[in-house]
Formats: C-alpha cells, structure tokens, sequence
C-alpha cells in the first residue's frame, strides 16, 4: 500500500456547502469513474465501502439541518454505510485524495470538574468534534451573483442570458465602405476608358475580401480590357 502524506490538521467550524441537486450528481458521476479499476495503477481510486461514505454524505447528512452543512461522526456514518469506523476513516481520505471532499476539524468547549488545591474546580477544555465536511465541484457554472443565489446553482436570468449568447447567430464582419472617388469617375471616359488607380485598388481589394460586387467586376473586366488595348 503506497504511503500516505499526513495530513495539515485544519481547525474552524462546520462551513456550509451549497450544493443543489446536479451538482451532487455531478460529484456522484465523479466518484464513479473514479470506482473503476485502473489498468495503470491496478487498483481502484474509491473502493465500495467509499461510495457508500460518500453516499451517505450527500444524501443523507449534508442539508439534514437545512444549513447547508455537514458535520456527522464516524459512528453515524459508519452505521449508514453499514461498514467498520476505521474504513470510513480510510474512506475520506480517499476522498479528500481524489479531490471530492475537504473537511476541517470541528471543537466545542465543554467544562470538567477538576481537582484543586482547594476542592474540585470547574474549568473550560476544548475537545474535538466531528468532522465538518464540503463537496468540490469542479464543473464551471455560469456566471451568479452571491447575492441573486448560492455558488454551484444557476440563475434564471444568467442561465436565459448564457443561452441566449449560445443560440445567438455570429456576426459577420463589417463589408468595407467604398471610398468616394466620384470625383475622379467624372474625369474618366464613359466609354470603358481605364479606371482611376483609387478607384482600382478599391475594387481589388473588395475582390480578395470576397465582398464584390456584379458591378465592380464588370468595371474591373472594362478596366482589363482598356489596359489590354
């Protein structure tokens, strides 16, 4: 069995985890794939004592309360994955691992009698709690605000505004005006007499653009046939 780093202890609160329905089964579809045997390392990730842990987790404590959190014992969870207390242990490592899971330690404060020099005496000791666990979904939603909604759930407004930018049609590139040159066709001939070197450039370059006209071609075929003579 590979060796496993210690891991950083973090202390603080049960942090809430806003997490809707599809983000659950986004993290649930992960965990799977993850669950199958990998013909590189011979092994799976996740084993199914994992899935169970982390089944229990998703739908059953996280959001038990209605704060968003989840914070049950291993005991508790051990009885509803129906597995030992030492494999859930080993279970949420390899989540943590296999980026699912984070979790901190939770501490109360509780008071012990105590003996003194005088008699027994109250005092204040913290002691750790449960664990206090949140999901990690990796999956990019679109663009919320904190205060329209929790991350890792859509928006109506935003979710209609990114389908609207999805189903929206491209826009073509702008055609490129014709430069005024009317001064300088007054000067040339009406009788196919050579363009203006302006004017020629202008329809060459509405020609490599494929933005040309009928009518420039046909004054480009009259300006050949000029230069031709």
């Amino acid at each position: 069995m590979p060796y496993r780093q210690r891991r950083d202890k973090i202390f603080g609160g049960a942090p809430p985890c806003r997490l809707d329905r599809n983000g659950k089964h986004r993290v649930w579809a992960r965990a799977k794939g993850l669950s199958r045997w990998n013909p590189q390392l011979r092994c799976r990730l996740i084993t199914p004592a994992g899935m169970r842990v982390l089944e229990a987790l998703l739908w059953r404590f996280h959001d038990a309360d209605g704060s968003a959190r989840c914070f049950p014992s291993y005991e508790a969870i051990a009885k509803i994955a129906d597995c030992h207390r030492d494999t859930v242990c080993e279970a949420i490592h390899a989540l943590e691992q296999t980026r699912l899971i984070s979790w901190v330690h939770r501490l109360k404060r509780v008071r012990v009698l105590v003996e003194g020099v005088t008699g027994p005496q109250s005092e204040t000791r913290v002691l750790r709690s449960s664990n206090g666990y949140q999901f990690v979904d990796t999956v990019p939603s679109c663009k919320t605000d904190s205060a329209s909604g929790p991350p890792n759930r859509f928006n109506k407004k935003d979710g209609a505004h990114c389908r609207a930018q999805l189903l929206e049609p491209p826009v073509p590139p702008p055609v490129p005006a014709e430069p005024k040159i009317a001064a300088e066709r007054s000067t040339a001939a009406a009788d196919g007499a050579k363009l203006p070197v302006a004017e020629r450039a202008a329809i060459v370059a509405r020609m490599n653009a494929g933005v040309a006209s009928k009518a420039d071609w046909a004054a480009y075929e009259r300006d050949l046939d000029a230069r031709l003579r």
